[in-house]
């Protein structure tokens, strides 16, 4: 298990906008929290992680990545699993998780599916 001499933050969606802006800010903290980041796509996960750690490696460093997504059950428990096992709580949670269903601003008048809706109200 993680030794807690560090506040433990968890940023979940974390791979591109206003999450990682937050990932980029905490990691530069003074205080050094340790900072869990979460992403759907382990692919740009790891890749977040790996530019994030290089611009950012002083030696007091603690970063970690997981895949999340949080509308998978056995994701969310995998998650869990992790964060118990390596660090046994936390100290903070910034949800950040959402969708974007990405449409082009004159695609559809801006309309949706009931299934897109739902997926989007219970994501975000």
């Amino acid at each position: 298990m993680f030794l807690k001499k560090h506040r433990v933050i968890i940023v979940t969606g974390a791979n591109r906008g206003i999450g990682n802006a937050l990932l980029n800010k905490l990691v530069q903290h003074p205080d050094s929290p340790a900072v869990v980041f979460t992403s759907r796509n382990i692919k740009e996960g790891q890749s977040v992680y790996k530019n994030v750690f290089e611009q950012n490696y002083n030696g007091n460093l603690c970063l970690f990545y997981h895949q999340l997504d949080i509308n998978s059950e056995a994701s969310q428990k995998d998650f869990i699993r992790f964060i118990r096992s390596k660090f046994g709580s936390i100290d903070a949670l910034i949800n950040n998780a959402a969708v974007n269903n990405r449409r082009d601003v004159e695609e559809d008048d801006f309309r949706m599916s009931p299934e897109e809706i739902d997926l989007t109200i219970q994501t975000n």
